[in-house]
């Protein structure tokens, strides 16, 4: 297939073709006028995608994809969808390292593909943290990943009007609030739902937008710029990684029974059922952050 691929790629009319009839049946005069390469450009390339069994005439004359052309027209609309994403700011993504992610969310990346990075520049040093701080704000529903501590992002999650709101720490993050206790808003975490799991990202996915951040390739947090994409695909994306590191997560209650049982005392551990599909139950969190009122938002690395 990669050679299958390589060989549409490589001419611009041969692509055009293929894409074209990607949207269903047209006959070769239609074909000629929906693309930019000349007509004789165009024929040759229904002839040579038709040597290859690409694509095939029907008996009404209309030319149309095979079901190998089929797949490899998929492939090649991925290829330009990634193109988008990775072109869009090609030194993000030269000096940032996705290998945290699950392998699947990696191969389908290119769901991304309108999305933007915000940077916060030396003159505004805290830009791209407005940026998730203001999102979270205005969430109806949000949900983050959060392998390191943020004062403004926790104020912003804890004073949120969200409707559901679920928080999944890192074991080193959640070590660091219980042994560390890193100043922070002393709040009632109310319905906030909290499960510890290792991730390789951070990550915030509301109803409206997916912001997260890489680790660079040291590994090393960078809290100075955000991948933010506003898209159905990219929230969709977003939510199905979040779902995933949520599923294979510890209530924070248990977590902390077991790795910290110091830290259980009456009131600060309450129960650990596990939340419904109707909406987070107070007991699913148990308390952790409300022994020290620390909460944490946003910010990359950890190992998957």
């Amino acid at each position: 297939m990669t050679g299958a691929v390589a060989f549409v790629l490589g001419s611009t009319a041969r692509r055009e073709v293929l894409l074209r009839l990607a949207d269903g049946d047209d006959s070769g005069r239609d074909v000629v006028v929906a693309c930019d390469a000349s007509e004789s450009a165009v024929y040759d390339a229904l002839g040579r995608l038709a040597d290859r069994g690409f694509v095939a005439e029907t008996d009404e004359g209309d030319w149309g994809l095979t079901g190998a052309g089929r797949l490899v027209a998929d492939t090649v609309q991925r290829c330009e969808r990634l193109d988008g994403v990775i072109g869009g700011d090609t030194e993000y993504w030269a000096n940032h390292d996705p290998t945290g992610l699950p392998a699947s969310f990696r191969r389908s990346i290119d769901r991304l593909e309108c999305c933007d990075v915000v940077r916060s520049p030396d003159t505004d040093p805290y830009r791209a943290a407005r940026r998730v701080e203001r999102a979270i704000e205005e969430a109806r529903t949000v949900a983050i990943v959060a392998p390191v501590y943020s004062d403004r992002h926790a104020e912003a999650l804890l004073g949120s009007d969200a409707e559901r709101s679920r928080l999944v720490m890192t074991p080193q993050m959640a070590s660091r609030v219980v042994e560390d206790e890193p100043a922070g808003p002393d709040a009632d975490l109310g319905d906030l739902s909290i499960r510890v799991q290792s991730a390789g990202i951070s990550m915030t996915v509301t109803d409206e937008r997916l912001l997260f951040s890489l680790p660079t390739p040291a590994g090393s947090f960078d809290a100075t710029s955000e991948v933010v994409a506003d898209g159905d695909a990219a929230i969709e994306w977003g939510r199905s990684l979040f779902e995933q590191y949520w599923e294979r997560g510890t209530p924070v209650g248990q977590w902390l029974a077991t790795e910290h049982p110091h830290a259980a005392t009456p009131g600060q551990i309450q129960d650990t059922a596990e939340i419904d599909d109707a909406g987070p139950s107070s007991s699913d969190d148990g308390g952790v952050l409300g022994r020290t009122g620390d909460v944490e938002t946003s910010g990359p690395v950890d190992d998957e």
